[in-house]
């Protein structure tokens, strides 16, 4: 069952737009990674790949 919707949006597109158990992607100051719960957030973020995990499959965006 998933537990968070998530939106990640680039300037021109939406890269993923979905429900999600946990996502972890890079920010500006280290890795964030967002559970069931946490508050709904806006941030810039880093280079890096962005886990998105759904069950029960993971998918990898970036690298």
């Amino acid at each position: 069952m998933t537990a968070l919707t998530v939106e990640i949006v680039s300037w021109n597109a939406s890269v993923c737009d979905g429900g999600a158990t946990h996502i972890s992607v890079p920010g500006q100051e280290g890795r964030l990674g967002v559970l069931s719960g946490h508050q709904p957030l806006v941030a810039i973020l880093g280079h890096g790949a962005i886990h998105v995990s759904r069950s029960p499959y993971p998918r990898c965006i970036g690298s």
